[in-house]
Order: C-alpha cells, then structure tokens, then sequence
C-alpha cells in the first residue's frame, strides 16, 4: 500500500473535470508518471541527473511542466554540471502546490528557481508562451503538465555575474566568495529528534549570498 497522503489532490473535485482525466494516474507519484511516459523519458533523465526523482516521489505537492521529448536541447543539458541544470533547467519546471489548468486562467506562478511564469489560457494553455501539448495529469502528490518546449530561463543581474560568462571574472569571484547554502527549515521534512537535534527526512537548501542580500540584484523586480 501506498504510504503517501493525497492531500495534494484533495481539491480536484473543486478545479478539476474527472470527465476530462487522461489515463488514472492518480494513485502514482509524479515521479512514477513522468517514467511512465515514453514521451517524457529525455526529461526524466535530466530530473534523475539532477537529484529530483526522489523529490518528485515524496509527499510534498508539485505542480511540473514537462517538455516533450524532442522538443528541447536535451543533449546539450545532458553535458551542463548538475548545479547548472538543476537551476537553469528543473527548478525552471517545478512549481511547489498543485497548479491545475481549468476555465479561463491567468496566474504568475513563482518555480522552485524563484523565477516567475506566466500560466495562461482558456481551453488550451500556456506557460510563458509555450504551448501546453497535455493538461492535468493527475498525481498523488501534484499534477503534471507536458509542454511542447522548455521553458527559458532569464538570469537576474547576479545570476549574470558568473565566473567566466563575461570578461569581469575579479568581480564575479569577489561577489560569489559570499555565495553559501542554508537549510530552508520551512520546505525540509524533519524527521526524529536524535541525541536532541532535529533531523530531517528530506533537506531543503538554498543558495544565499551574504553580500548582496538586500540590494536588490538577485530578485527579478
């Protein structure tokens, strides 16, 4: 028996047509959709690349937007170093609740890279102007979207100051020797409390950067 809870798609009966539903995928993580989809194999590598096929399989609630195998630059992202791909391409895929299209919708939808998407459509949908080939592939723990294409990825001023993109390497290296990564406490999972720490089944980090916290150049405003 399945251990996870379904308190991600407790609310289908309020956005969602059951009478629309593709195949019953509803009792299978998002993990176990996206490998079950052929087409979606290309994707599936990258998220396994990455680390995200175990973070797709537990009960935290996702919303994904998968593109189509052949419908994106899989073999260059296939070479990218994972810290890169996971940023640039799968955190740029994944949102955290459930996201299902239904009527006429128009939503800024903040990823897991903090980026911002534009979810829109009536009928037939879009995600910051790339098509939506399948809506609303139900999961135990979310729902997935598959697109015809990638969803691009827009670098904010800090995200352009990397070492070796531009001829201010000094700068760059100066900058990012403050870049550190903190446990987000409020996405992890914790688990028992051993020899009087908390521990956690599944460990959110985030990259933080001590200098430039609060001037403003790594938020997309």
């Amino acid at each position: 028996t399945r251990s996870l809870d379904c308190t991600a798609c407790s609310d289908w009966d309020d956005h969602y047509d059951a009478g629309s539903a593709v195949e019953g995928t509803a009792t299978s993580t998002i993990w176990e959709n996206i490998t079950s989809n052929s087409n979606l194999s290309q994707f599936a590598d990258l998220l396994k690349k990455a680390g995200y096929d175990a973070v797709l399989n537990t009960s935290q609630s996702f919303t994904v937007w998968a593109p189509l195998n052949g419908t994106f630059d899989y073999d260059a992202l296939a070479t990218v170093g994972n810290d890169k791909l996971l940023k640039e391409f799968v955190q740029n895929h994944i949102a955290r609740n459930n996201i299902p299209a239904s009527g006429s919708i128009s939503e800024r939808v903040y990823m897991l890279n903090k980026k911002v998407h534009n979810f829109e459509g009536a009928g037939s949908y879009t995600m910051s102007g790339v098509p939506v080939a399948q809506a609303n592939v139900p999961s135990v723990n979310g729902v997935i979207h598959t697109l015809n294409g990638k969803l691009l990825f827009q670098p904010n001023i800090f995200e352009s100051l990397e070492p070796g993109d531009f001829p201010i390497d000094s700068i760059s290296e100066y900058i990012h020797a403050f870049d550190i990564k903190r446990l987000d406490k409020a996405k992890s999972i914790q688990g028992p409390v051993v020899d009087g720490q908390i521990t956690y089944l599944d460990s959110v980090f985030e990259d933080y950067n001590t200098l430039v916290e609060g001037l403003g150049i790594n938020t997309e405003d």
